[in-house]
């Protein structure tokens, strides 16, 4: 019986770490608009291709030079509301207390 060889690749869920592919340039391409105030970023594609896994090494790489960004999953949000709140909770869980300004009057 001939022994199951090891498949390096990984088809589901979020990839990170060893499995990561090497997608330096569309990293580097997200890290540039996400930092740049005004600029849109679209992201599309088949499913499985890694969307998700390299958006989210570019807001690791965003984090890590001091700067903050955060995703906000609106699949499941059904309307303009929905998306808000989405968006809201994910800012305020990455945010936490250094996202609010406090003034004294």
């Amino acid at each position: 019986m001939k022994k199951a060889q090891y498949n390096p690749f990984r088809i589901h869920g979020v990839v990170e770490g060893e499995y990561f592919t090497n997608r330096t340039a569309e990293i580097k391409r997200m890290v540039n608009v996400l930092t740049e105030p005004g600029c849109k970023l679209l992201v599309y594609g088949p499913r499985r291709m890694g969307k998700t896994s390299t958006i989210l090494q570019a807001i690791a790489r965003i984090n890590e030079g001091g700067k903050q960004a955060f995703l906000a999953d609106l699949s499941t949000a059904s309307t303009p509301v929905d998306m808000g709140n989405k968006i809201l909770a994910e800012a305020s869980r990455v945010l936490g207390k250094k996202g609010y300004c406090r003034r004294r009057i």
